[in-house]
């Protein structure tokens, strides 16, 4: 029950908690967006079904977003630069491009050195035995004996079945030539035929393939940015480019105390980190001051009278939530 408790509270803060948008039009890669966002926000935004909309909006550029590929040896896409899960997601078609499976390496051994006089030849076993295939299917073939290698010159192996096939396959655009029958010499550095069979033209268009150029490219290790249209696609990080960054908006308290006819004392919560100072407006005899301190004492104020005042923290040049009393004079 208090780990129902606990984790209800959590859920609660979540939703409660209310974030703040700052556009930075200013150019800098990922590593120093991120920078500049913690020190005077909270960091990168991040993007859900919730603020996507509001930080799509009235946008003509691309800016980048609080998303890397992996964050601290998370899985791709999975979390966003505060830790935070990865709920949502919006990527432009084809994105983001998956890495490439190495393609698998040939098996046929290595040909040995050459030398001046003769030039030996290693087979590849699986062609080999292809040839055997074929050429046993043919009665007029000489049998071959795959473990003596009967007949056959160690260096090279014959394959008749195969030339007739090509021939064949040459042929079939005019059937009343004569199919030639030809032996075909397969070794590892050469396979020739005799005679030699024209080539099949192309009857059909060549299918239509993009150009490598054109085609998406994987980055190792990019960030996201949200394109101006607000779908997402990834980038090199060292690019230099607007970013978005997000803070949580301030809701303090503020208190008064020892009051008398003509003062009191003020008291608020600290606004968090890097807070340069406080403003204090005493808006009915317009009042300002401004303080480095959570305390204010305030003097010269009228018996019996409302007082409305403000107290603004200042971070990084920006004004945060007012902090807001109202109170009475002594009379």
């Amino acid at each position: 029950m208090l780990l129902l408790g606990s984790l209800l509270l959590v859920a609660v803060s979540i939703i409660c908690a209310e974030r703040e948008y700052i556009y930075k039009p200013d150019n800098a890669t990922w590593d120093k967006a991120r920078l500049n966002c913690q020190e005077c926000y909270k960091d990168l935004t991040t993007i859900t079904p919730a603020n996507a909309e509001i930080i799509g909006l009235n946008r003509t550029s691309d800016y980048w977003i609080g998303l890397r590929q992996t964050i601290n040896g998370s899985k791709f896409w999975s979390r966003w630069a505060n830790g935070e899960p990865v709920l949502y997601q919006n990527w432009y078609p084809g994105h983001p491009v998956p890495k490439k499976k190495p393609e698998p390496q040939p098996t046929c051994p290595t040909p040995p050195a050459t030398n001046n006089t003769k030039i030996e030849v290693m087979q590849c076993p699986a062609f080999t035995k292809l040839c055997v295939c074929l050429n046993s299917s043919d009665d007029n073939d000489t049998y071959f004996d795959w473990e003596t290698r009967t007949n056959i010159n160690s260096s090279m192996v014959w394959c008749p079945a195969l030339a007739e096939l090509c021939a064949c396959l040459n042929s079939s655009e005019e059937p009343e030539t004569s199919i030639t029958k030809s032996t075909a010499v397969f070794t590892t550095s050469n396979f020739v035929t005799s005679p030699t069979p024209t080539m099949l033209a192309l009857t059909s268009s060549p299918i239509s393939t993009i150009s490598n150029d054109l085609e998406p490219e994987y980055i190792e290790d990019s960030c996201v940015a949200q394109l101006s249209f607000g779908m997402w696609q990834e980038k090199k990080c060292n690019e230099s480019l607007p970013y978005i960054c997000y803070d949580e908006r301030f809701y303090g308290h503020v208190e008064v105390s020892n009051m008398t006819t003509t003062g009191g004392n003020l008291s608020w919560s600290e606004a968090g980190i890097n807070i340069s100072q406080y403003k204090i407006e005493i808006i009915e005899n317009k009042f300002k001051s401004v303080t480095n301190e959570t305390s204010y004492s305030m003097s010269d104020l009228e018996p019996g009278t409302l007082y409305r005042v403000k107290v603004i923290p200042v971070k990084c040049d920006r004004d945060l939530n007012a902090q807001n009393i109202s109170f009475y004079t002594c009379e």
